[in-house]
């Protein structure tokens, strides 16, 4: 690519990514150093003409809770949130992702409702949003356990 002076690297991150989940700590880590990554890897290459996209896909039906594993060896991960239930399908996050792709997006949010809306209230409101993630409500809503 470089050689050629054009070309495009796309890569699968997460709304994960760009916000914390909880329950998913290893998970998140992961996708925020991709965006690290990937963000700096932008810089270095657009005076070369490739453009970097990198899509981040809220919850898609997938194996991917069923077939994770708690600290216990090999003991499934089946207690998730209830948040969760609710996922786009794999045939929808495959067509978003593929419109991303060809209009050569930098960074690309693709969810159902409240996914991306509360992706972007943690970002824009960063202090207030971490202050909230504290709050009953929002516990209660991401069926985490109560603050002792």
């Amino acid at each position: 690519m470089i050689e050629r002076k054009a070309g495009q690297i796309a890569v699968m991150s997460s709304l994960a990514g760009i916000t914390a989940a909880p329950g998913s700590r290893s998970y998140c880590g992961s996708k925020h150093a991709l965006h690290g990554y990937y963000d700096v890897l932008r810089f270095e290459l657009c005076a070369h003409n490739i453009d970097v996209t990198i899509i981040c896909p809220g919850p898609v039906k997938s194996e991917l809770l069923t077939n994770a594993v708690t600290g216990k060896k090999e003991e499934p991960l089946k207690n998730h949130s209830k948040i969760f239930r609710k996922q786009m399908s794999t045939e929808r996050c495959a067509y978003l992702s593929c419109l991303a792709i060809a209009n050569r997006m930098y960074e690309v949010w693709i969810s159902i409702p409240p996914f991306v809306l509360f992706t972007f209230g943690m970002t824009s409101l960063a202090t207030f949003s971490k202050w909230m993630c504290t709050t009953p409500c929002i516990r209660r809503f991401f069926n985490l356990p109560k603050r002792k």
